[in-house]
C-alpha cells in the first residue's frame, strides 16, 4: 500500500518540474492535463501527509485509556435493597 503513495509522490515531484517549465503551457491541452492530474495527486499527498501526522501524535488510545470504575452510590437495587439510602442521591 506505502510503495503505492511513494510512487504518487514521486509522480507529484516530476509533474511539479514539469508545471515550473514554460515550455509546458505553450501547448494547452498538456497543460490541462499536468494540472488536472497535479490536483489528484496534490489531494492525496494531503490526505498521506495527515496521516502521517495523526500517526505520530501522542494521544493515547481508546483502548490503553483507564476507565474509572462506577460509582458505588448509583441507584440501583440489588435482592438486598438499596445500595444507599436512597434520599441520599440526587436522583431519588
Amino acid at each position: 500500500m506505502f510503495e503505492s503513495v511513494q510512487s504518487l509522490l514521486a509522480e507529484l515531484e516530476q509533474l511539479q518540474e514539469q508545471l515550473s517549465d514554460p515550455a509546458i503551457h505553450a501547448d494547452a491541452g498538456r497543460a490541462k492535463r499536468v494540472n488536472r492530474r497535479y490536483a489528484e495527486l496534490s489531494r492525496i499527498a494531503a490526505a498521506y501527509s495527515g496521516w502521517r501526522e495523526a500517526g505520530t501524535t501522542s494521544r493515547p488510545r481508546a483502548s490503553s485509556r483507564r476507565r474509572t470504575p462506577p460509582s458505588p452510590r448509583r441507584c440501583r437495587r440489588s435482592r438486598s435493597g438499596w445500595r444507599h439510602p436512597p434520599r441520599s442521591c440526587a436522583t431519588c
